[in-house]
C-alpha cells in the first residue's frame, strides 16, 4: 500500500512538472566529483529569489583556472525526469553550466554511482534510508552528454516547492 502511495504521488509530481511554471534549465545540471559546491548561473532559476548566504562573496576556482565571487544563494527545488524531488542549496556565480556536487549530495544522504555508459546498471543518484540503504523507488537516473554525466530536471515553482530533508541520518559526534 504504501509503494502504491509512493507512485501516485510521482505521478502526480511528474504530472505536475508539466504545467506551466516549471521553468526548464537553459542546460542539465552537470554531477561533479570535482565541485565542491552546487552552483548556479545568474541566467537559471530566475524565478527563485537569491540571497546572501554564508558564503556571499566567496571567491571559487574554476576549472581553467578563472576566478569566480559568489554573488549569493539559492535553494532550487528541482523536479527530475524520473519525478523525484532534488532540493538543493545553490552557490551564484558566473558560471556558463549548474554544477551539482557529489561531495554535497553524498553528504546529504544520497549515494551517486557512476558506470561506462554501456553498464547494464546506469548511472544514478539514490538517497539512504536511516539504515544505509538506498530506495530504489527515489532514484534518479543521470545521462551522459558532452563528456559529462548530467541530470535532467525542472525547477518547480514558488507555489509547489517541495521540502525533501536530507535522506538517510546524521551521524551524532566525530
Amino acid at each position: 500500500e504504501r509503494r502504491k502511495q509512493k507512485r501516485r504521488e510521482r505521478r502526480k509530481l511528474l504530472n505536475a512538472a508539466m504545467q506551466p511554471g516549471y521553468q526548464p534549465m537553459t542546460y542539465p545540471l552537470i554531477i561533479d566529483s570535482g565541485a565542491a559546491e552546487h552552483v548556479i548561473g545568474p541566467d537559471d532559476a530566475t524565478q527563485v529569489p537569491r540571497a546572501e548566504g554564508p558564503q556571499f562573496g566567496k571567491t571559487y576556482s574554476a576549472a581553467n583556472g578563472s576566478e569566480m565571487v559568489n554573488s549569493g544563494e539559492k535553494v532550487v527545488t528541482f523536479v527530475t525526469r524520473d519525478a523525484q524531488p532534488l532540493r538543493l542549496r545553490m552557490q551564484e556565480c558566473p558560471v556558463a553550466r549548474p554544477l551539482a556536487s557529489v561531495f554535497k549530495l553524498c553528504q546529504a544522504g544520497h549515494r551517486v554511482t557512476f558506470n561506462p555508459t554501456w553498464h547494464p546498471d546506469g548511472c544514478m543518484i539514490e538517497p539512504l534510508d536511516e539504515y544505509g540503504w538506498p530506495i530504489p523507488e527515489a532514484t534518479s537516473w543521470m545521462q551522459p552528454r558532452d563528456g559529462v554525466y548530467v541530470l535532467e530536471a525542472k525547477v518547480a515553482p514558488a507555489r509547489h516547492r517541495v521540502y525533501t530533508p536530507p535522506a538517510g541520518f546524521t551521524r551524532q559526534g566525530p
